[in-house]
């Protein structure tokens, strides 16, 4: 049974747009986390260039 059907109040705009407001939220945020990544220099005779990736952190339970 969904939500809805268990509970017959309709949802407030005021909750919605809250929730809407705080996932936005996190989500700016998550942008202006600092990253870590693993650079690779790489020198050919007088150029140089890098690579680089995201190291992806994997957390205990």
């Amino acid at each position: 049974m969904s939500q809805i059907a268990t509970n017959n109040r309709p949802f407030s705009p005021t909750v919605v747009l809250l929730k809407m407001l705080q996932k936005l939220r996190a989500r700016v945020r998550a942008l202006f986390e600092p990253e870590e990544v693993e650079v690779t220099f790489l020198e050919d005779g007088k150029s140089s260039s890098y690579t680089y990736r995201i190291i992806e952190h994997k957390r205990a339970a």
